[in-house]
C-alpha cells in the first residue's frame, strides 16, 4: 500500500510551449488530489490545443489518477492527450490495457 505523505504530494504544473499545453505531474496522483489533477487538465484543454500529460516525474498514480487520464481522453477530440511517461509508468499503462486508448511515449 502506498502512504501519501506531505513529501510526495503531487503539484500539477500547466505551461505551453511547442505548439500545445503541458500539465507537468510532480509527485503523487491519488484520491487526495484527482479532482485538482482533473481541473488542471480541463485548464489546459480551454485553449483549445493539444494537452500533453508529463508523468516522467511522477512518482505514484493511482486507479483514481488512471480514470481521469481515461476520462479526458474520452472527452477529448483524438489526439488531443498525449501522455509522457517513465517505463515503469508506461508498463502499468501497458498492464491496464490504456496504452492502446492513450497515446504514451
Amino acid at each position: 500500500m502506498h502512504a501519501h505523505t506531505e513529501a510526495n504530494r503531487g503539484a500539477f504544473i500547466r505551461r505551453s510551449a511547442d505548439h500545445a499545453e503541458y500539465v507537468e505531474v510532480f509527485g503523487d496522483i491519488d484520491l487526495v488530489n484527482e479532482a485538482e489533477f482533473r481541473e488542471s487538465i480541463a485548464r489546459a484543454y480551454a485553449a483549445g490545443r493539444p494537452v500533453v500529460v508529463d508523468l516522467t516525474r511522477c512518482t505514484y498514480i493511482s486507479s483514481r489518477g488512471l480514470h481521469v487520464l481515461f476520462e479526458q481522453h474520452e472527452r477529448s477530440a483524438k489526439g488531443m492527450l498525449r501522455i509522457n511517461a517513465t517505463p515503469q509508468i508506461a508498463r502499468l499503462f501497458d498492464i491496464v490495457g490504456l496504452s492502446q486508448v492513450l497515446l504514451v511515449s
